[in-house]
């Protein structure tokens, strides 16, 4: 909510308290404070495929035809992964403990 500007409303003064709550609560949970910036394309662009603004590193997206294309055991896998249990559950594990923590 603060990285959105929406914790605290109403004056300047509460702008700052977003700003001063975003960066103190992004320290305490070990998140980039500029997050936000990569959020706000996420939301601008998801769902795209044909925009090159954000990177879609955190989702594999293919058409059908590439599907099936595939071998029948990579369709299963992906099938498996895809899955919203281990998708919602690993996703975000691997995304904030791994990909934004990790140098690389």
């Amino acid at each position: 909510d603060c990285g959105h500007g929406s914790f605290f409303q109403g004056s300047k003064r509460m702008r700052m308290a977003n700003w001063l709550t975003l960066h103190v609560s992004a320290a305490m949970c070990a998140t980039p404070p500029d997050w936000n910036l990569g959020h706000q394309l996420h939301h601008a662009n998801v769902g795209n495929l044909g925009q090159d603004d954000y990177d879609w590193g955190e989702t594999v997206f293919h058409t059908s035809s590439q599907f099936v294309a595939m071998p029948a055991w990579k369709q299963q896998l992906w099938r498996v992964l895809r899955h919203p249990l281990p998708f919602f559950s690993l996703a975000g594990v691997l995304t904030w403990y791994f990909k934004m923590r990790l140098p690389f």
